[in-house]
């Protein structure tokens, strides 16, 4: 019987698309409501921090939820995971646009963010298991799509609200995850399975165990870093810059300028893989790129609307390259699934913190430098746990659990040791 994990160059094509689509899914129902929250508002009568929930609880409930996303894919499978999450997504999106009050959509939205968990946990497990698709290629064309689900449901929600009112963006992102829903159910590979769901790695007290791994503590802060960088320069950057006199249409370009050269970057990272050969060489570089953007910002005067670009070159890769960690991390596909889910609930959660936070800078300092300063700090603290991701570091992912609740890692220990380490206990690079 053909490996399911191996595909040919058609079935290949299929499970790029297929990937590609449920990505769209991911951002809409999060970055598609900012045009409209104050239509919302205004017509439930509703006060903007009740408002203002309607950004931050999915993205809160995607770190919530991530850690679950691997246990219950364990159970029903990678294919039939993925395909649960965007249901969730489509269902919740849809019933959103008839809730009566901001609170109720508030709440519904908890099961938008239990839904993009799911997914986002899951999919690199199954890339994982995808032999003949490029494991770089494949998860920079999920984030890709990401990013296209972002930046498209911005750029129509105010329009589509403008034909009716502001329920019609919630149906139409609810009705496009339902039809990502299908496509999925038609192309995704079938077959891909995540363990045993009765004990080993499927039990609680693994992800405990899970994270007591020094390597994954490492990818899990590498990813949390990156999310504050990112969500909080997304949030700020315009502010900042009508601080410093600029006009909103000019900030906004700024802003839009940035996410265009991070999609540009994004593309182009296979062939910088290809060319470093490493990724922590270009997780480094990246970061580095991001605070010489950021020091730029400061430094130049009014409209020069193009400063963003470096800043956008650098965050683009950051995240298909964190993304991608656990997947080196081991080759058991169910420890890719709890390492990614683990990862994943640290860098949400941060990520929803991370605008509050910073905009608590701005109140207590008056002005939005320190924020960029505290940026900054943050990327090159990035850049220093990424200095502890090397080949070898990852090759050795995480070691077999001493308390007897499954292998964690299916790496063969080197000879002479009884924790995966090499001998002598060095960490090495």
């Amino acid at each position: 019987m053909a490996d399911p994990g191996r595909q040919t160059g058609r079935g290949a094509a299929s499970v790029l698309i297929a990937l590609f689509l449920a990505a769209l899914a991911l951002r809409p129902d999060i970055i598609g409501v900012g045009p409209i929250l104050e239509d919302i508002r205004t017509d439930l009568d509703a006060s903007r921090s009740v408002i203002g929930l309607l950004p931050t609880v999915p993205v809160l409930c995607m770190g919530l939820f991530a850690p679950l996303g691997g246990r219950l894919a364990a159970r029903i499978g990678a294919r039939s995971g993925v395909l649960v999450g965007l249901l969730l997504i489509a269902a919740a999106g849809l019933t959103r646009a008839t809730m009566p009050t901001a609170l109720l959509i508030a709440g519904v939205t908890i099961v938008v963010g239990l839904g993009v968990a799911l997914v986002q946990t899951v999919l690199p497990a199954l890339i994982k298991q995808q032999e003949a698709v490029d494991s770089t290629l494949a998860t920079t064309v999920y984030v890709v799509g990401i990013q296209l689900g972002a930046a498209g449901s911005a750029a129509v929600s105010g329009p589509v609200a403008a034909l009716g009112d502001w329920r019609w963006p919630l149906v139409l992102f609810g009705a496009a995850a339902g039809v990502w829903a299908l496509v999925w159910f038609l192309l995704a590979p079938r077959g891909v399975e995540l363990g045993n769901a009765d004990g080993g790695p499927s039990d609680p007290r693994g992800l405990v165990a899970l994270f007591r791994e020094p390597i994954v503590r490492r990818v899990a802060a590498a990813y949390g870093l990156q999310s504050i960088a990112f969500y909080g320069t997304n949030a700020w950057l315009a502010p900042y810059f009508i601080e410093q006199g600029w006009d909103v249409v000019t900030a906004g370009r700024a802003v839009s300028v940035l996410n265009l050269a991070a999609l540009t970057a994004t593309l182009s990272v296979p062939l910088v893989m290809r060319a470093l050969q490493e990724r922590r060489r270009a997780l480094i570089l990246s970061a580095m790129l991001v605070v010489v953007g950021l020091a730029l910002i400061t430094m130049v005067g009014e409209d020069a609307w193009w400063v963003s670009i470096p800043l956008g070159l650098g965050l683009g890769p950051l995240l298909p390259l964190t993304l991608t960690l656990p997947i080196d991390v081991t080759d058991d596909v169910e420890v890719v699934a709890r390492v990614t889910g683990g990862m994943l609930g640290v860098g949400y959660m941060l990520a929803a913190l991370a605008p509050t936070g910073l905009g608590f800078v701005r109140d207590v300092s008056g002005s939005f430098t320190p924020v960029l300063l505290l940026l900054a700090a943050v990327t090159i603290a990035f850049a220093l746990v990424c200095t502890t991701l090397g080949p070898g570091a990852l090759r050795r992912g995480v070691r077999q659990d001493p308390e007897g609740l499954g292998s964690l890692g299916s790496e063969e220990r080197p000879s002479g040791t009884t924790d995966g380490r090499r001998p002598g206990g060095s960490e090495g690079s």
